[in-house]
């Protein structure tokens, strides 16, 4: 499974950049996602990072403090284009099958 993070191809969708600045998400919190976020696989090649207790406290074990970006979700396709972010405290909906 890719890692977007270091990708200089990667490009935000128009939708993605608008829920970025609804949201008040950070560039840096993003790119967190994108580096420790566990992936969750979705439907049509997409994948969602997302930030958890969990990749938040591996990060931690390697000097890296994300608990401001806790619950930051990152959903990028298949053909590395960042299609949305959200704050959410649930993978549920992360892990729901899209139409």
């Amino acid at each position: 499974m890719p890692n977007y993070a270091h990708s200089p191809f990667l490009r935000f969708s128009p939708h993605a950049k608008r829920r970025q600045c609804q949201h008040g998400i950070a560039d840096p919190a993003i790119e967190a996602a994108l580096l420790w976020g566990d992936a969750i696989q979705q439907r049509r090649g997409r994948v969602a990072w997302f930030l958890g207790r969990r990749a938040v406290a591996r990060a931690g074990r390697h000097g890296v403090d994300l608990r401001a970006y806790l619950h930051t979700a990152v959903i990028t396709s298949q053909d590395e284009v960042l299609v949305t972010v959200v704050r959410t405290a649930s993978t549920t909906r992360l892990r729901r099958v899209g139409r």
